[in-house]
């Protein structure tokens, strides 16, 4: 067992004092050097236009495309060429080569937004969306999965045409 003379644990007690005092001191200053870096870097910090993923969404536009090349046929009774076959599936062959052109498109767009060019594969993932959406509403077959799904017919309301109040 050890035993301490008073004057020396009174000296080791305000050495030890004295030494967490300097080792405050410095890491106070640390902190505030290191604050005032931290708020130059983020007063000055600028957000690069490539830094961001763009994945989800061409992911997200990739589902909605195959969504519409799938449901049209199913929702529309098939197409012309698989009716007149008797088949009992609704696709054509058409369909299938557009189902791999919106997955060859996408494939190729995933890989472009992986870089810095994230934003500019998103706007052309959503223009094919758009011009496939168009095609089939020109087509009138995109009116017939709304309907499927809502069950709801086009005519709502409208006068009759006897002319009767």
């Amino acid at each position: 067992m050890t035993v301490l003379i008073p004057e020396v644990a009174e000296s080791a007690e305000g050495a030890g004092a004295a030494a967490g005092g300097a080792a405050r001191r410095r890491a106070g200053q640390a902190a505030q050097a290191y604050g005032s870096q931290a708020a130059y870097v983020g007063r000055s910090a600028r957000v690069i236009p490539g830094d961001r993923s763009y994945q989800p969404v061409i992911l997200a536009e990739f589902l909605i495309a195959v969504v519409i090349v799938a449901a049209v046929p199913i929702a529309s009774g098939g197409s012309p060429a698989a009716q007149a076959k008797n088949s009992p599936s609704p696709y054509d062959t058409g369909d299938l080569r557009q189902l791999v052109a919106v997955g060859a498109v996408y494939f190729i767009l995933s890989l472009v937004s992986s870089g810095n060019r994230g934003r500019i594969a998103a706007w052309l993932g959503g223009l094919v969306v758009i011009g496939l959406g168009l095609s089939k509403v020109s087509q009138g077959t995109l009116s017939s999965v709304f309907t499927a799904m809502t069950g709801v017919t086009g005519s709502s309301g409208t006068a009759d045409s006897t002319g009767s109040t």
